[in-house]
């Protein structure tokens, strides 16, 4: 309505009729012309200045719809987000190049395993780890596979595998279980935080004792990512850091000095820049009814700000929902000191899923069901599964009477082959989480430069695993 109460100052027409105030009594009409004709003469003298009022306002609004177009731009080339939101295209636009090796089976582990040994033996190669060692890893496994795998089929009746707490409590499985390894060299920091919104007095007052200044440049909050005009800033933390040490640094563990669950504080208080003899793998958890592997650009971002702020040339990663397993190695290719993010390159792989689809069940359970009634045939002379003492034989289609000394239960020895399907998939769960396990333990102990290389090198002779 309001509108209608004040009409357009701008506008050349005079007001309705309507609208006009009331003249004196009896000359009302004659009063209104003449406040038309009032109006209308200084609009027709300032016509040619309300043309020019026009063009200039026409101007301004065009000004400021470029303006708007150039600063819209300018957003677009920069964005700010959490690690979970990050997706394929922040990738593409930040220039990281990526390469799937396929799927890795025991043959491809027991390679690189075996390649990795001989990595240790050149001159100037990495102090040799014993945790690596093939003897070393068979033991290991054996003293904890079973339970594990009993473990892991509990949490799969108990339960509710619709979330991401599901699948952090399946990889926790084996993750406390190769941190009790000899000399026990491992620590895990859940929930570790990677880039902040902003670093805390505590945190500051920290990275200022760092001795070298190129060093504390390294660690600020919150952490931008670029290439070229695009910028991406990234904060959030990682489901697990985790660390191994070399025996003379244990005891920061014991001291729990470490620097707890900011990367920040670790990277000061272990002088990781300085200290290339410190393993560092990370580890991200996804709920098992996800295609994790649209999860991968959340996992490279993550190293991607662990490899600046460590100043590391490679680093190792982990992507699992517990039932899916991925593999990799991230490296930057350029120097920390441009004002670009040196380029991200990265190698992976998967392992077999540790979940039989229902066709492979199946297979499985009709295999199993006919070792079992091929063993019930032979044990008690049986046709088709059924023992011949029970089948319909005597005259006039009447059941013929049992023989002598059998009975239409089965043999002793062939109870309990009702169960042969699941323990049948019990030790093809078992192997399959073997052969999570070898990987796990490469993936936390081993050289990452040399992962990076030897994993390429394997790629044409990968096998799927057993089955």
């Amino acid at each position: 309505m309001e509108s209608l109460l004040d009409p357009d100052p701008d506008s050349s027409k005079p007001p309705p009729d309507y609208l006009r105030p009331p003249g004196p009594s009896g000359s009302g009409l004659q009063q209104g012309r003449n406040t038309d004709l009032k109006r209308a003469a200084p609009d027709e003298e300032d016509q040619g200045s309300r043309k020019k009022q026009c063009v200039g306002a026409q101007a301004e609004v065009a000004e400021g719809s470029n303006a708007k177009g150039k600063a819209k731009a300018k957003d677009e080339n920069k964005e700010t987000m959490e690690f979970s939101s990050v997706k394929a295209l922040q990738m593409e636009r930040l220039g990281v190049e990526g390469k799937y090796l396929g799927e890795f089976g025991e043959a491809a582990r027991k390679m690189l395993a075996d390649l990795l040994v001989k990595r240790q033996r050149e001159p100037g190669a990495p102090a040799a780890c014993k945790e690596m060692e093939e003897s070393m890893i068979k033991r290991s496994w054996e003293a904890v596979g079973d339970r594990l795998v009993d473990d892991y089929q509990q949490y799969l009746r108990s339960s509710n595998q619709d979330t991401e707490d599901f699948a952090r409590s399946l990889l926790f499985l084996y993750l406390k279980e190769i941190c009790k390894l000899p000399n026990r060299r491992m620590q895990l920091h859940p929930e570790h935080w990677l880039s902040l919104s902003k670093t805390s007095k505590a945190s500051a007052k920290l990275i200022e004792t760092m001795p070298d200044l190129s060093d504390r440049d390294l660690l600020y909050n919150p952490m931008k990512l670029r290439n070229g005009s695009y910028e991406l800033t990234v904060t959030g933390r990682i489901d697990w850091a985790v660390y191994v040490l070399p025996a003379k640094k244990m005891d920061m563990f014991d001291s729990g000095l470490t620097g707890g669950n900011f990367l920040d504080r670790v990277v000061v208080n272990l002088a990781i820049p300085k200290n290339d003899a410190i393993r560092m793998l990370l580890i991200e958890a996804k709920r098992t009814t996800s295609a994790i592997h649209n999860d991968i650009p959340q996992v490279l971002a993550q190293v991607h700000v662990s490899l600046l702020k460590t100043g590391r040339e490679y680093m190792p990663w982990c992507l699992s929902s517990g039932r899916e397993w991925y593999f990799g190695v991230c490296r930057l290719t350029g120097s920390l000191k441009k004002a670009s993010s040196p380029p991200l390159s990265h190698v992976y792989f998967s392992t077999s899923s540790l979940w039989l689809r229902k066709g492979r069940q199946s297979a499985l359970q009709r295999q199993s069901e006919s070792k079992a009634n091929a063993i019930t045939r032979k044990a008690s002379g049986t046709k088709e599964g059924i023992p011949l003492n029970c089948q319909r034989g005597g005259r006039n289609g009447e059941a013929a009477a049992p023989k002598a000394g059998r009975s239409c239960a089965t043999d002793s020895h062939t109870q309990g082959l009702s169960a042969s399907g699941t323990h049948t998939e019990k030790n093809l769960l078992k192997r399959r989480m073997e052969l999570v396990w070898n990987f796990l333990i490469i993936w936390a102990f081993a050289d990452p430069k040399a992962l990076y290389q030897l994993a390429q090198s394997i790629e044409g002779a990968r096998t799927s695993p057993a089955t």
